[in-house]
């Protein structure tokens, strides 16, 4: 991949996209051009199944419509917008060693930031392996206790395919 299509965001992405469909299609032993008419295929059927809903939207997809601006302070001598991301500008971290304080870390946003209402959000624990499910308010959460712990963190979106 040329350095020009890592710096720009569309590139980059239609770059991993085409190399992804190359390593789909030789996984199933088929070429990637027949990929690509059973993908269309099958997006065009799912289509016609959805028509009738297409007008609708539900309350989830109305708050995520419009992305939010990215909450916290991010000065350009920290960071570089590279689409709907900041990345942290490396030169910035000269002699402050291996732990990158919060306010310096990158942005990653794959999708829309919703807008959530804290006085009514909740986070709900529950599942097979959840003795005692719970809810949980934003305020509930914070009052716990917190813990630091320095951890290193590689970008889950680093397109390994496994």
């Amino acid at each position: 991949m040329a350095k020009k299509e890592l710096i720009n965001e569309k590139l980059y992405d239609l770059a991993r996209a085409d190399e992804f469909v190359g390593q789909r299609a030789k996984l199933l032993g088929i070429s990637r051009r027949r990929l690509v008419q059973l993908l269309a295929a099958g997006a065009s059927a799912a289509t016609v199944g959805l028509l009738p809903s297409l007008g609708k939207t539900n309350k989830v997809q109305a708050q995520t419509a419009k992305p939010s601006p990215i909450i916290k302070p991010t000065p350009p001598e920290f960071f570089v917008q590279n689409g709907s991301n900041l990345e942290m500008r490396w030169e910035a971290l000269y002699g402050r060693g291996y732990l990158i304080p919060t306010a310096m870390f990158f942005v990653r946003n794959n999708n829309p930031t919703p807008n959530i209402d804290l006085a009514t959000w909740q986070l709900r624990i529950e599942g097979s392996g959840v003795e005692r499910p719970r809810t949980f308010t934003y305020d509930e959460i914070l009052s716990m206790p917190s813990v630091s712990v320095i951890r290193a963190i590689e970008c889950a979106g680093n397109g390994t395919i496994p």
